[in-house]
């Protein structure tokens, strides 16, 4: 299972090293379920490209790539590997480009071979996990009437990303922290600001995000840059002040 691009990180792996992945898992007869539910969520500089996310790797050093204004979705994992479409299943969804999360089974998998999808859809549906018609609707609403909306939004995180870039600059320019190539998360490394219980200490400060203990990082913070400017701004200077 590989959450592509990636959660907290936003990292999109490079072509080469996914077609390595997809290699190995059809070397060994594995399959590959990707999450790709970020993947509306790309942004990058029009001299630059979704792929080169080499500084993203660097959990411990400031990301140094530019980060444009410029958006566009990051194409699908391996896709350009015919040889490893029967070893894949892609699990997507509206909920976070459409905020649709409240509505349940607004998902769908993508899976080229015949009897992998048969075998999925079986599983499905001995777990009652099909989509409801409210879903369906949703769904094809969502990818159908709905891209201006979303390219206003785009348009609204891209604007945030540089400006929680710029702010940590001037705050706490010391301060390591991850803003890759997709998705809308803010990956902060405070070890070096909070010694003991970073989590708690965040809290206290009244700033709540995710602990990166639950991604196996004890000392970062996951901040959701999907929200009003304003909100970033009281949150960092909580967090640096």
């Amino acid at each position: 299972m590989l959450c592509h691009p990636n959660n907290p990180t936003g990292t999109v792996l490079s072509e080469p090293l996914q077609h390595e992945i997809a290699r190995f898992c059809e070397t060994h007869n594995i399959t590959l379920i990707l999450d790709e539910v970020h993947s509306e969520f790309g942004f990058v500089d029009t001299e630059t490209t979704a792929n080169n996310s080499a500084a993203n790797t660097k959990s411990n050093t400031k990301n140094t790539a530019h980060h444009g204004n410029n958006t566009c979705a990051i194409k699908p994992f391996a896709i350009d590997s015919q040889f490893a479409q029967d070893t894949i299943i892609r699990i997507n969804s509206a909920g976070k480009a459409f905020n649709l999360s409240a509505i349940p089974a607004a998902s769908y998998a993508i899976i080229a071979n015949d009897e992998l999808r048969d075998k999925f859809a079986r599983e499905i549906d001995s777990c009652h996990l099909e989509a409801s018609p409210v879903a369906k609707v949703a769904l094809i609403a969502a990818y159908e009437k709905a891209d201006d909306w979303l390219a206003c939004v785009l348009k609204a995180i891209a604007f945030n990303r540089q400006y929680a870039q710029a702010l940590i600059n001037v705050l706490s320019p010391t301060t390591p922290y991850t803003l890759g190539e997709a998705g809308y998360f803010l990956w902060l490394n405070l070890n070096q600001r909070f010694v003991n219980d970073t989590f708690i200490e965040v809290c206290k400060r009244g700033v709540i995000g995710v602990d990166g203990a639950s991604f196996n990082a004890p000392g970062y913070l996951r901040l959701n840059l999907a929200c009003h400017p304003s909100t970033i701004k009281t949150a960092l200077l909580r967090l640096f002040s």
